[in-house]
């Protein structure tokens, strides 16, 4: 499978990364709203008061690294390398893999490889 790889520009919770509040409608789906580094962390304060969005519920805040990319988020076929580690974080169907830095060569992860990762029989 080919992929294209992206490098981190601000890593999660610092200042630059990418913060946001996730909420779900009555009918289950979700909807991500970004937030800033501010909100996220008066989050962990005595007593917070959650994020609110008209008529949803609030499910969880996180923060993340932002990337090169036009949404500032790893999507799927893309990888980056995070920090001195010996590998890669690849998004593949809306899941982020941890692979081995030798598993990615001239950005491509063999199919057996993918196969292995997405559950695939």
């Amino acid at each position: 499978m080919n992929l294209v790889k992206v490098k981190i520009v601000a890593f999660g919770d610092t200042d630059g990364a990418r913060y946001a509040d996730v909420f779900q409608a009555p009918d289950g789906t979700t909807k991500e709203i970004e937030s800033t580094m501010e909100a996220y962390k008066a989050l962990g304060q005595l007593n917070p008061k959650n994020p609110t969005l008209e008529g949803h519920r609030w499910v969880q805040s996180y923060s993340d690294h932002r990337y090169n990319t036009a949404t500032g988020r790893l999507e799927d076929g893309m990888y980056s390398e995070e920090g001195a580690n010996d590998h890669y974080i690849v998004k593949l169907n809306g899941t982020q893999f941890t692979v081995d830095k030798k598993l990615i060569v001239k950005d491509i992860l063999d199919d057996t490889e993918v196969v292995a990762l997405l559950g695939i029989k």
